[in-house]
């Protein structure tokens, strides 16, 4: 199981909207993908148009799932219609960069 990050960009209308997300979390729950944490932005608007559409509802939401479910999760998202544009990233355990560093060797 490892941990992701998904960011959501929904269609802005009152009814369809969270149709729309509620849809979407039963779709995680269902493929046996948690949902640590969510994170909602509410309505923003965008920088540029995207299919015609000049503010969205922004969620971002951070889940833990296996690979394989994660794929099936993201080639639905690709179908939705009240989906403007969504982004799946792999969340990464930080590390201090000067812990990998090796010591410099003295001349």
């Amino acid at each position: 199981m490892k941990n992701y990050e998904l960011a959501l960009i929904i269609k802005e209308d009152e009814k369809k909207t969270a149709d729309s997300f509620n849809r979407i979390k039963e779709l995680l729950t269902s493929k046996n993908i948690k949902i640590n944490k969510e994170d909602t932005w509410g309505s923003r608007k965008m920088a540029y148009p995207i299919k015609n559409e000049t503010s969205g509802y922004y969620v971002i939401l951070y889940i833990t799932g296996d690979y394989q479910n994660i794929n099936i999760v993201e080639k639905s998202l690709l179908i939705d219609d009240n989906l403007l544009r969504y982004r799946l990233f792999k969340d990464e355990p930080k590390t201090d960069s000067k812990i990998n560093k090796k010591p410099r060797r003295k001349k």
